[in-house]
């Protein structure tokens, strides 16, 4: 279906590959990882990260400890991870440029820039902003553009009204895509 698919010719098939591409602002390579494709609604593109998926950075990686679901919206500048009990981080909402969808290699490919900030609500339901400190020493060190603190800034200020107010899908919908399986693959 047509209404199931990113901006442009980039169709999707429930289960297919998805490769998950962050980089900083100076285009250095931030978190990749892969997932799975399940579906959309109007909240975005929902991409299962099974347990065991390695997760990398320079300098880091580790095995996704934790079924967990990203959605990437249609137009917003983030992208929204939920994870399954008994994480103790429930969502955690990268603040990004709008995420670009592509494919590289043949395989489906969403990237975008983290521009630092994050939204965060753990399980015993604090929620907060994070590395506020980190965006303070990028917007120095990688010169962002005024424009792009301003837009950061207010995004990351409305993602923690939606994340605290249980404005959906932080308050069910996100959970519910956890409870789908990937199709193909026994449920999570």
């Amino acid at each position: 279906m047509t209404d199931q698919q990113p901006p442009g010719p980039l169709t999707l098939v429930e289960g297919e590959p998805v490769a998950i591409r962050f980089v900083k602002w100076d285009g250095s390579q931030h978190w990749t990882y892969d997932g799975a494709y399940l579906g959309r609604d109007e909240h975005g593109h929902w991409v299962a990260v099974p347990v065991g998926a390695p997760i990398a950075r320079p300098g880091r990686s580790f095995d996704n400890e934790h079924y967990s679901v990203v959605c990437v919206p249609l137009q917003s500048g983030h992208v929204l991870t939920t994870n399954a009990d008994p994480h103790k981080v429930r969502h955690y909402v990268d603040i990004t440029t709008v995420p670009l969808w592509s494919r590289v290699d043949g395989t489906a490919t969403v990237s975008m820039v983290d521009l630092d900030l994050d939204v965060v609500e753990r399980r015993n339901g604090r929620i907060y902003v994070d590395d506020e400190d980190e965006f303070a020493d990028h917007q120095v060190e990688f010169a962002y553009p005024p424009e792009l603190v301003t837009s950061a800034e207010a995004e990351a200020r409305r993602v923690l009204v939606l994340v605290e107010t249980q404005a959906e899908p932080f308050a069910t919908v996100a959970e519910g895509w956890l409870d789908r399986p990937i199709p193909g693959r026994s449920a999570p």
